[in-house]
């Protein structure tokens, strides 16, 4: 399939032509990278019928009879059947944090999200590997399931586009969810884009990527608004997600304990990546998107 012309990609505002001009650069930068420390095309093996040899397994009714080892057959008496390996591309899968909290910041962390996703499923599209998206919230809003080819960049680039933040966040459950689809059983990259304001969640949804043998990336959004407290005083505060209200009286001892909550979360989240050998980017809201994504390349081997 031909590849798309850039003003055709234009499908929202949030995804200008300018915007899509910085893709195709970014594009550039991810080929010239390639080959280096990360390896190549980042091609995964499976067992199939490709040249290498992997292993034998005991011959079954059914099976190819031009698979069986007959050397193995003259000397054991038993037939058994020659596997062997297969090049496989590259899974990625994008999955986006939708929910409420995720528009909060000025501008909302939902934009850097949704931006730097774009960019990472244009540059894989761009480079043949299978790219699938899902925007989640308690569960999966909206998705698409792998495809590949440039020519796929506008469905992405749509979906994206027209996200918006809503709901709750149960990222345990979205990833429960992400992973019962098809495209998703696949070994490869799962990048999980989120300000991660569900703690528990979090570290749960981590543990079900690496269940699936996915390589799994971080990227934590933040954004100085979450981080700030009303002056001093009486105020009533609402949840973002649930819209409880709560009445509260903001003193200078529960504006050091919101702060010191508030850093737990980040290095809860920046700690748990560690011991479980998951690269993660806190990326706030206030980095230039370019800078971002670029970190995330040069920095990550998340597209290489």
């Amino acid at each position: 399939m031909a590849a798309p012309k850039l003003a055709s990609l234009v499908g929202s505002n949030r995804f200008g032509e300018h915007f899509l001009r910085k893709l195709e650069t970014l594009t550039v930068v991810a080929k010239r990278s390639r080959g280096g420390a990360a390896g190549a095309e980042r091609r995964g093996r499976r067992v199939g019928t490709g040249i290498e040899f992997a292993d034998h397994r005991n011959y079954a009714p059914g099976d190819d009879v031009r698979a069986l080892d007959w050397n193995l057959f003259a000397r054991l008496d038993r037939p058994f059947v020659r596997l062997r390996e297969e090049d496989e591309d590259l899974t990625l899968s994008l999955i986006v944090d939708g929910s409420a909290s995720m528009a909060l910041g000025t501008p909302p962390k939902l934009e850097l999200a949704v931006r730097i996703a774009a960019a990472l499923g244009y540059i894989g599209l761009s480079g043949l590997d299978r790219v699938s998206v899902s925007l989640v919230g308690s569960g999966v809003r909206e998705g698409l399931p792998a495809m590949r080819g440039k020519g796929s960049a506008a469905r992405v680039l749509d979906l994206l586009g027209r996200a918006d933040a809503v709901g709750r966040t149960d990222l345990e459950a979205s990833v429960r969810e992400v992973l019962r689809t098809a495209s998703a059983t696949r070994r490869g990259l799962a990048v999980l884009i989120s300000d991660f304001f569900d703690p528990a969640g979090s570290l749960r949804a981590l543990d079900r990527l690496r269940a699936a043998r996915a390589e799994v990336v971080v990227i934590q959004i933040t954004a100085p608004d979450d981080a700030s407290v009303p002056p001093d005083g009486d105020v009533v505060l609402e949840d973002a997600e649930t819209g409880e209200l709560r009445e509260l009286t903001i003193t200078p001892a529960s504006r050091k304990a919101y702060a010191e909550r508030y850093t737990s979360l980040l290095r809860g989240i920046s700690g748990a990546c560690r011991e479980r050998g998951i690269p993660c980017f806190q990326i706030p809201t206030a980095v230039a998107f370019e800078d971002a994504v670029l970190r995330i390349l040069r920095t990550g081997g998340v597209v290489a």
